[in-house]
């Protein structure tokens, strides 16, 4: 299986499509989300489905540099490295 044929599985998901449209609400409720229970690379896979929805500019922050750059790793082979950037706080 393709990688694009796994995205387009997930994106095609009526919980994905559940969390898109909460994503684009006008309804001040809908803004905040919180979603548990994602094991391995499916947090990844979640949010690039959600950009192939609805592409726009998003934020991640992650609790470290190590998690955020295995995140980074799998978003730029899910995407592509066009469409992810990583910022690290070099202190």
């Amino acid at each position: 299986m393709l990688v694009k044929d796994l995205l387009t599985l997930y994106r095609n998901d009526p919980f994905i499509r559940l969390i898109s449209e909460r994503i684009q609400s006008k309804q001040p409720n809908d803004y905040h989300l919180q979603i548990k229970g994602l094991a391995g690379s499916l947090d990844s896979v979640l949010v690039a489905s959600l950009y192939q929805h609805q592409p726009a500019s998003s934020l991640l922050v992650l609790s470290d540099k190590e998690e955020a750059a295995y995140f980074y790793n799998d978003l730029q082979n899910l995407l592509g490295e066009d469409h992810v950037l990583f910022f690290s706080n070099v202190l």
